[in-house]
């Protein structure tokens, strides 16, 4: 997922284009005029908040794991098929589900 956001990649010029900036040394992201900080400990799954997911997915989460624990990949929820499940952790994180939805929106568009 790092490389994913420090490379040159379609997820790395969408959050680009959407005005936000991963900062993964010191932790932080800025998005319109705020800093939201992603240092979070790895406490479980249960009862996390919406920086502690966006933290995981960067830190701590090796995506393709739950892809061989799955009996059935075309069960795996996340909406995988939609757009990275990341974006969904990040749209609850900067309370803005447009960087969910213009994700899908656009390659809906794309495949017509």
């Amino acid at each position: 997922m790092q490389q994913a956001i420090l490379l040159d990649t379609p997820l790395n010029k969408y959050l680009q284009n959407h005005g936000v900036q991963i900062d993964l040394a010191k932790k932080q992201i800025h998005y319109k005029g705020e800093i939201y900080e992603i240092a979070k400990d790895y406490r479980g799954l249960a009862g996390r908040d919406s920086a502690e997911w966006v933290s995981f997915k960067l830190f701590e989460d090796y995506q393709i794991n739950s892809f061989f624990s799955s009996e059935n990949v075309l069960n795996y929820g996340g909406n995988v098929n939609e757009n990275p499940e990341f974006l969904y952790n990040l749209a609850q994180l900067l309370k803005d589900g447009k960087i969910k939805y213009d994700w899908m929106n656009n390659n809906k568009k794309n495949a017509t």
